[in-house]
């Protein structure tokens, strides 16, 4: 719950920035107004946006030593993408980010203190969307990867490896005028990879739950 409610203050928070930084009577339009149609709103083409939410999960670590991690921590970044609308209700989409993050926790095993976690991770996904005008509901899919940072104190030993995987997950997206949106998504993220300790290696699988909420600037909204 406590989680929720950051999301839904930075949510709200957000959303309300957009609205004011909007030019006067821009808010209160949010349709596209295609040649011979009526006034309709389209989803249809590029956008960028800044991103922000919050991370739950587990490193699940295998080889000479069995053991688990359950990092927790904040991400921020960029996204980039492409709507095409398919018809009054089906938008398919692609989209990619890059995140930067503090998802780490450090768990002890007898004395010895391992902290393991994602500094940066980034996606590439398809998106399909069925829309209600200025609302859309959506799932998708797509590559992930991450970069993985482990450390053991006791021992002085340290890993530093990228690890790749899938990406899905499902959202809801609204429109707060013509060009601006607001999106708040769940997404999983199933990685595996390997940790290189120097004399020794593990296999590394991290599987992270992220709650996210990304305000889009579309700057090609144009039906075709």
């Amino acid at each position: 719950m406590k989680t929720l409610k950051v999301l839904l203050g930075i949510g709200a928070a957000i959303g309300l920035m957009a609205i004011a930084t909007q030019p006067s009577g821009a808010a209160d339009v949010p349709y596209y107004k295609g040649p011979n149609q009526a006034n309709v709103f389209s989803w249809n083409g590029a956008y960028v946006g800044i991103a922000t939410g919050y991370a739950v999960g587990d490193i699940n670590f295998s080889g000479p030593a069995a053991f688990s991690v359950e990092p927790r921590g904040f991400t921020i970044g960029g996204v980039l993408g492409y709507n095409w609308q398919l018809s009054r209700n089906w938008v398919f989409g692609v989209e990619a980010d890059l995140d930067w993050t503090n998802i780490d926790r450090t768990t002890n095993i007898g004395p010895v203190g391992i902290n393991s976690g994602l500094d940066y991770m980034a996606t590439v996904r398809g998106r399909l969307g069925y829309s209600f005008g200025t609302w859309m509901v959506y799932a998708r899919g797509g590559w992930a990867g991450g970069h993985l940072a482990t450390n053991v104190g006791i021992a002085n030993l340290s890993a530093d490896d990228f690890v790749t995987g899938w990406v899905y997950g499902a959202g809801v997206e609204m429109a707060l005028s013509r060009d601006w949106s607001l999106d708040f998504n769940w997404r999983r993220m199933d990685l595996s990879g390997t940790q290189n300790f120097g004399p020794a290696a593990l296999n590394a699988d991290p599987e992270i739950d992220i709650y996210k909420v990304a305000l889009k600037w579309r700057f090609a909204n144009y039906a075709f």
